[in-house]
């Protein structure tokens, strides 16, 4: 029963990257018990399949390639169950000020070039890109730049 749960736990890493958290939950749900899932978490982790500082790092990456702030990808982090440190120390890294306003530049000049209507109205821009997770002063100081 024990290679059964790893077995589940590779196929479930081959398919993408999980948190040990994730990982656990999905474990569970295929009604594994507490000690076969820690045995095959640690067997992951010991061949390097498993890696929550890794798993944050790329999540973080693709989170920002699909235009989304440092809120919604913290909020996003900590729901794949990471512990608040390590995605504090993530957020650091990847998610500096300077990219973050380039990151909002990016999202906001596709919400306009799509043809929107949200071309004028810096209130709805302003909203949007808090929506997305971007903080207020990144917002604001992106709609600002927009409209001189």
């Amino acid at each position: 029963m024990a290679q059964q749960c790893l077995r589940s736990a590779l196929r479930i890493l081959g398919r993408r990257d999980h948190s040990c958290a994730e990982l656990c939950g999905k474990l569970r749900l295929r009604g594994f018990t507490t000690e076969m899932i820690d045995a095959a978490i640690a067997e992951c982790q010991r061949l390097s399949y498993l890696d929550d500082d890794r798993f944050c790092q790329h999540y973080t990456a693709y989170l920002r390639r699909k235009g989304y702030g440092v809120l919604r990808i913290q909020q996003m982090l900590n729901g794949k169950g990471l512990a608040a440190e390590q995605v504090a120390a993530c957020l650091y890294h990847q998610c500096d000020g300077e990219s973050q306003l380039d990151d909002c530049r990016k999202v906001l000049q596709k919400k306009i070039g799509a043809g929107s209507g949200y071309t004028q109205d810096a209130a709805r821009l302003y909203r949007f890109l808090c929506g997305r997770g971007f903080t207020s002063a990144v917002a604001r100081q992106v709609v600002t730049e927009k409209r001189d």
